[in-house]
């Protein structure tokens, strides 16, 4: 089975709902809690790691690439990975854009607290650093693709 490019917009859909989602969460979480919510600071330092060993593996399959004696000899099996990863890595990464940009949005109209103005640049890292794991899965998800397969019937030499 064969699967096609990622789409933007399948992408932006996904971050306006995943949006939405942390819009509501972080907006009823002091009904629910009796505290405020939260945003680690780990979630941008996971995110920006995220980022970082996906940008090395992309220079490391892109290096692998351009090579031309390695072309041909690029194992399939590692080229799927890299595929997968491409795949799985801008959907992650437009959820949690998405998730952290609304709670971005939601602490940025409340500005009555410090720990609202601490979420902000909690947030923002991690929206940054999300974005940067789409834009690098994308990416990676180029370079994995293969070329278009040739029509048989100009493949045999017999035109239509």
């Amino acid at each position: 089975m064969k699967s096609g490019n990622t789409k933007i917009s399948l992408l932006l859909m996904v971050m306006i709902l995943s949006g939405a989602t942390g819009w509501a969460i972080a907006r009823l979480w002091p009904i629910w809690m009796t505290s405020e919510f939260s945003v680690p600071l780990m979630t941008a330092v996971i995110m920006s790691g995220l980022a970082g060993f996906l940008f090395a593996w992309t220079m490391k399959v892109r290096a692998y690439l351009k090579t031309p004696l390695r072309r041909n000899g690029l194992n399939p099996i590692i080229v799927a990975r890299s595929a997968a990863l491409a795949l799985a890595s801008s959907r992650a990464g437009s959820i949690a854009a998405g998730f952290y940009a609304g709670v971005l949005l939601l602490n940025a109209l409340m500005l009555d607290t410090a720990a609202s103005r601490r979420c902000i640049g909690i947030s923002g890292l991690t929206v940054v650093a999300s974005l940067a794991v789409v834009t690098i899965g994308l990416w990676l998800e180029r370079m994995c693709r293969l070329p278009d397969d040739l029509d048989k019937s100009t493949a045999d030499g017999v035109g239509v």
